[in-house]
């Protein structure tokens, strides 16, 4: 494991301890007030700047990066869009024509792995596309990242658009 990834682990007990702390205050039912906040965030930043971080937000940019490096890495993108053929679209529908590179085709970002990864394939359901593991991750690559679309909101959301 590099340099960087280390870093970047050490930064996530970091920011575990940073959430830590907010949930003591709430335990102990201390209010936690601007100056009180104030301090336990300059301590978080102090802690990620002697480990090599510019800021809090450098590092959380720093570890959306190294995930997306290490999903690129690890994981492959199969299939073609097949404009799914008669099926009803899975993804987000209002997205699909603003995701395509070619005329009414879609083309997997590598961002798509965390939206669809509560679906099988890290994919929409009946997508002609998915995402394989080609080699297991070294390090977690969920940390940080966005939770994903779940599925049933999906369903609500498609069946909200075809509805107007």
């Amino acid at each position: 494991m590099n340099q960087k990834i280390k870093g970047i682990i050490e930064g996530r007990k970091l920011a575990g301890k940073y959430h830590q702390n907010l949930v003591s205050f709430k335990k102990a039912k201390r209010i936690l007030n601007s100056a009180n906040h104030t301090t336990l965030v300059a301590e978080f930043e102090a802690q990620l700047k002697a480990i090599g971080f510019e800021s809090i937000a450098d590092f959380y940019e720093q570890n959306r990066l190294a995930c997306l490096a290490e999903v690129e890495r690890c994981y492959q993108a199969v299939g073609e869009c097949d404009c799914c053929e008669g099926r009803e679209r899975g993804c987000l529908k209002d997205c699909f024509p603003n995701r395509s590179k070619a005329v009414n085709r879609v083309t997997f970002l590598w961002q798509d792995f965390y939206d669809w990864k509560q679906f099988e394939g890290h994919s929409p359901e009946g997508c002609s596309m998915r995402f394989e593991k080609v080699e297991k991750p070294s390090f977690d690559i969920y940390w940080g990242m966005p939770e994903g679309l779940k599925p049933e909101v999906v369903r609500r959301f498609n069946r909200g658009i075809s509805n107007t």
